[in-house]
């Protein structure tokens, strides 16, 4: 779900190129009498392991959670799935109408719906949920949906708490997921979910069907 995997560069890849740049100065060896290298001494970090990816996955889940990033989540989801999950907080809103005709929310005026507003978006800041006001008495759904998206962000979570029971086979996985869910002044939910994983390009993406999530 996230663009961060493809930004990680292999350990081994910057060893590389390190060490063709300190052949070129070392004259070949042409007689015996020349020593040789000593080896070389750098650490170099053992490969994540199948197991360490796919925690390192979920790891990355939550801060797309945290982010409400859309592309991020795409990033990190299959194939199969990808364009679906590129769109997935793009519903997470009511609709504007939802909160009255736009001549009653012209009606009430900003400063009043940012009052009657403001318990129900708790923890939300203030000047988040002023923006959402002024969204609905303008009528704007363009800027209603981005204020909303702050006000989600700023009221609402998703956490990764564990991960359990992973089981690996080849370029295919399975887990248990247990996420809790808060929104605004709601009791927390936690759910646990049985999570489908694949390998793609060598990296392990989520691959639960979205109904199922």
């Amino acid at each position: 779900m996230s663009a961060v995997l493809a930004c990680i560069t292999p350990i081994a890849a910057a060893c590389g190129s390190e060490a063709a740049s300190n052949e070129q100065s070392i004259p070949a060896a042409s007689t015996p009498q020349q020593a040789a290298l000593p080896p070389s001494t750098a650490t170099v970090s053992a490969p994540e392991t199948d197991e360490q990816q796919i925690r390192g996955l979920y790891a990355q889940m939550s801060s797309v959670f945290g982010s409400w990033d859309g592309q991020q989540a795409a990033n990190l989801t299959c194939a199969k799935f990808r364009e679906k999950a590129l769109h997935v907080f793009d519903n997470a809103a009511p609709p504007i109408s939802a909160f009255g005709s736009p001549e009653q929310l012209k009606a009430t005026g900003v400063d009043q719906l940012t009052v009657n507003l403001a318990p129900k978006f708790s923890p939300a800041s203030e000047p988040a949920v002023r923006q959402v006001a002024q969204a609905l008495v303008a009528n704007d759904t363009n800027a209603y949906s981005a204020a909303m998206r702050q006000v989600m962000k700023e009221g609402s979570s998703i956490t990764v708490d564990k991960v359990d029971n992973i089981v690996i086979n080849g370029d295919t996985a399975t887990a248990d997921s247990t996420t809790t869910r808060k929104a605004f002044t709601q009791p927390a939910q936690t759910q646990i979910s049985h999570d489908q994983l694949v390998r793609e390009n060598g990296q392990w993406k989520d691959c639960s069907p979205p109904e199922s999530q």
